[in-house]
């Protein structure tokens, strides 16, 4: 898989560095806020892709926009 050239740091990084989407969601309400990790009070819309067979957890993401995808780590 290409990945772009960026890494992205999803607790920091709001916008697509290839297409400047926002990936800034829609707010998370008051009442259910303290279930969330989001610092901001905002659900991402930026995806995480898991392989399977590969690490547990996020391998990489991935922009709902222009779909160009970004190493975790």
């Amino acid at each position: 898989m290409n990945h772009s050239k960026h890494r992205v740091n999803e607790s920091t990084t709001r916008y697509c560095p290839e297409c400047n989407a926002d990936w800034r969601g829609a707010q998370i309400p008051e009442k259910t806020r303290h279930h969330y990790a989001a610092n901001d009070g905002y659900f991402s819309r930026l995806i995480g892709v898991e392989i399977p067979g590969g690490y547990d957890g996020v391998d990489h993401w991935l922009c709902p926009d222009c779909k160009a995808t970004f190493k975790r780590f």
